[in-house]
């Protein structure tokens, strides 16, 4: 009965069973890098797993994270970046989003034309919109 009662608690074992790979790169726009935004990876085929995101930095670079660990599920993914106009703080109040930066085709999985094979061990990968 103490087991059934524990069992629970104990879980299945002691680590993560993704199989995550480091992925890196920076995100252009028209050829130049953009300063802010945010990049997910969703998988798609025979990939299974969480998404993946990460922030672009002001230099355009990203580094990505799966369910708070470093890199991304093994597998095909299709890549979607958002990137937004700052509100001001009266805007924000009035929950006002701002414009997009990027082409919208960018920023919906259905429509996204970018992917990526994330493959075991180190990936760069550069991400150019146009």
């Amino acid at each position: 009965m103490a087991f059934v009662l524990l069992a629970p608690l104990l879980g299945c074992g002691g680590g993560s069973s993704l199989d995550l790979a480091p992925v890196s790169g920076t995100v252009t726009y028209r050829g130049k890098p953009l300063d802010h935004g945010s990049v997910s990876f969703m998988p798609t085929g025979d990939t299974r797993g969480p998404q993946a995101a990460a922030e672009i930095q002001a230099d355009g670079t990203f580094s990505m994270k799966t369910a708070g660990k470093e890199g991304a599920v093994v597998g095909t993914h299709k890549v979607i970046v958002q990137c937004r106009r700052a509100v001001t703080p009266v805007e924000a109040k009035n929950l006002i989003i701002g414009e997009l930066l990027i082409p919208m085709k960018y920023t919906e999985f259905g429509i996204t034309p970018l992917s990526i094979n994330v493959k075991s061990g180190k990936n760069e990968y550069p991400i150019e919109l146009k």
